[in-house]
């Protein structure tokens, strides 16, 4: 996050309501950027390429039903991929079986009452996942550090 991005933009189209509840958008209006002011563009192509960079790698996030919710949520805004659960058996056998996550979250307390954690841990050892265990971060202090964790800057 920074200061706001400046630059002119033209109206290219308007999704009025009927449009949005018949195509499943949201109301509002599309742009088209015609230029930036200072170095904004820069910075605007920087963003673009942390999007791209995130849209190409899958989170695995090991929760309770709305702590992995509340965390996908702000790493798919972010533009990540990602598979969230709190059936540790079936988080543990998706890892064996599918290709592997690029980065794991799994929740602190999740860890420490389920007794299926240790197998979970492994497959992602041995699968060579990074993982990260998380207690009470917010999702955009998650988003950060998956972003570290992956060298996405």
């Amino acid at each position: 996050t920074g200061r706001a991005l400046s630059g002119r933009a033209q109206v290219a189209r308007e999704v009025t309501e009927d449009m949005a509840a018949q195509r499943g958008l949201a109301r509002g209006y599309g742009v088209r950027i015609l230029d930036f002011t200072r170095n904004d563009g820069q910075r605007y192509d920087a963003f673009l390429d942390r999007i791209r960079l995130r849209t190409e790698k899958r989170v695995l996030i090991a929760a309770r039903r709305e702590r992995g919710s509340e965390l996908g949520r702000g790493l798919i805004a972010a533009g990540y991929a990602v598979h969230s659960g709190s059936d540790l058996r079936a988080l543990t056998e998706s890892v064996d079986a599918g290709p592997a996550a690029d980065a794991a979250l799994v929740d602190a307390a999740l860890l420490a009452s389920d007794p299926d954690a240790d197998a979970l841990k492994r497959a992602l050892h041995r699968r060579q996942v990074p993982c990260l265990t998380i207690g009470n971060e917010q999702p955009e202090r998650a988003r950060a550090v998956v972003d570290h964790l992956l060298h996405i800057t």
